[in-house]
């Protein structure tokens, strides 16, 4: 299945790999793939655009070691990485109900695009 990315996402993984530079489960940089990852779902949207939504991790941590993000589950992996406080925060912000164009609205705002 392909997964369509607007330009903000696009925006939002560059921004996220950028301000971490380095896997931070692992700590691998370039030349490793790195990848930006949604703590939560970028379906939510109010969340979906957040920086502090996104953690960057090497294609192994986010998808294809037998640990990774997808396969052991976001509260199990991330806990450990950015603590229960925040991850539970998060969560309460991604479950809120915002509309595509508010988010977006909110995350050019904020970033001053």
């Amino acid at each position: 299945m392909k997964i369509r990315l607007s330009k903000w996402d696009k925006l939002w993984s560059k921004m996220v790999r950028e301000r971490d530079g380095r896997c931070r489960n692992c700590g691998k940089t370039a030349p490793y793939k790195l990848e930006a990852h949604h703590i939560w779902p970028r379906g939510r949207k109010s969340t979906r655009l957040l920086l502090e939504n996104g953690i960057t991790l090497c294609v192994h941590c986010h998808k294809f070691g037998d640990n990774s993000v997808h396969n052991i589950g976001t509260k199990a992996f991330m806990t450990p990485l950015i603590g229960k406080k925040e991850l539970d925060r998060l969560e309460k912000l991604s479950n809120q109900t915002k509309p595509e164009q508010e988010a977006v609205k909110e995350f050019i705002k904020q970033y001053e695009i």
